[in-house]
This record gives C-alpha cells, structure tokens and sequence, in this order.
C-alpha cells in the first residue's frame, strides 16, 4: 500500500509542467501554442531566450532527482517490501516521475519529452551511464545541432552502458530494477521523440541556432 502511494505521488511530482508554468509566469503565454508546441526546456529556451532553457532544466532535473535520491538513499523511513531488492522502490518512482514528466495529468497528459527529468531520475540510479548518455547527447549536439538526435542516441547510450558494466549482473539482484528503469526511459524517450525521427529522416527537424528568436 506504502508502495503505491509512493508511486502516485511521484507520479504527480513528476507532473508538474515547469515549462508551461515558467511560460506563463515570464510573458503570460501558453508555451504549447508557440515553438514546437512542447513544453520542454528546448523548446522554452527556443522561445523565451536561452537563459530559460537553464531555468526550466534545472526544475525538471531537481523534482526527480530529489525524490529519488531520497528514497534510494534511504532519507524516508524505508517502505521496500522485504523480497525486494532496496532499489526497486527508487526505480519504479523514477519511471512514474518519467512517465509523469511526459504525460502529465495537469495538462491533459501532453507533456515533455524526458530529458531533464530522466537526467534528474538517471543521476542517482546509474551515475556512469549517464556520463556516457551526457558525452554522447554533447558530440551529437554539438556536431549536428540536433537536440532531438542527441537525446536519442543518448537514450540508447545509456541503456547500451548499463548493459555493458553490469554484464551478467544487468538482470539480477540490485541491479534488476536499475537495468529495468534504463530500458524502459530509453523506450520512452524515443517513443516521444518520435515526430522528431520522422523529421530528421524528411531532413525537416529544426536546429538549435547560436541566436535564436524569442518573444
């Protein structure tokens, strides 16, 4: 029972549209009508300056970081069932903030594409997995200036290392429910980057300029 709420309240931390909600406090607009229509960092920086990419990052990174660091660290008295390994709890509440963060309640479940919270739920989880996914999504970027092709390819960095540190070990004990959370981010991440796959075939995707516009 402890289990499941802890997971609906993640679920609604992970929720809160701090793109939308940064969007309306600095110019009073609805962030979903303008840019790519996303509530993402990317897509705030895009049309209010870059100085709110960071602002919006750093919020979505803090609310999963936070909670799940909490909980794997142990600062809450521990509600793990007793056959379960300790990180299991920490994980299933990093993909219901992830989940959260992508199809919000508050926003009739269109959301943003993960890649600031799952960074903030990846941090605590699997440290060296995602320094590979941040190197990677950085060469990327700073190649193609592509976000969208960063984050994808990061996604599958970040599972591929896992995979490969843990060798044998991926898929038992404590890092069962780690490789699991891995997996499935990466999943979602490229399922809501999907539009944008289809773009970057069509060769349509929008780059990040040195200068953007803004409102």
């Amino acid at each position: 029972m402890f289990v499941i709420l802890v997971i609906v309240i993640c679920y609604l931390i992970g929720a809160i549209p701090f793109g939308y909600l940064v969007a309306r406090w600095v110019k009073g607009i609805d962030i979903r009508e303008h840019g790519s229509k996303n509530i993402g960092a990317t897509n705030v920086g895009r049309v209010l300056g870059l100085k709110w990419f960071f602002v919006v990052f750093l919020l979505d990174f803090i609310k999963a970081g936070v909670p799940v660091s909490i909980l794997l660290w142990g600062w809450l008295p521990d509600v793990t069932p007793e056959t379960w390994p300790h990180s299991g709890v920490a994980a299933l509440a990093g993909l219901a903030i992830l989940i959260g963060n992508m199809f919000p309640v508050y926003l009739n479940f269109r959301g943003g594409k993960g890649a600031a919270t799952g960074t903030g739920v990846m941090l605590p989880m699997a440290p060296w997995s995602l320094l590979a996914a941040i190197l990677t999504f950085l060469v990327v970027f700073f190649t193609t200036r592509y976000v969208s092709l960063g984050s994808i390819l990061a996604a599958l960095v970040l599972s591929v290392t896992q995979l490969a540190i843990q060798r044998n070990n991926a898929l038992s004990g404590e890092n069962l429910p780690v490789t699991l959370l891995c997996l499935a981010g990466t999943v979602l991440v490229i399922w809501r980057h999907r539009s944008n796959l289809v773009r970057l075939w069509n060769g349509t995707e929008n780059r990040i300029t040195k200068n953007p516009k803004k409102l």
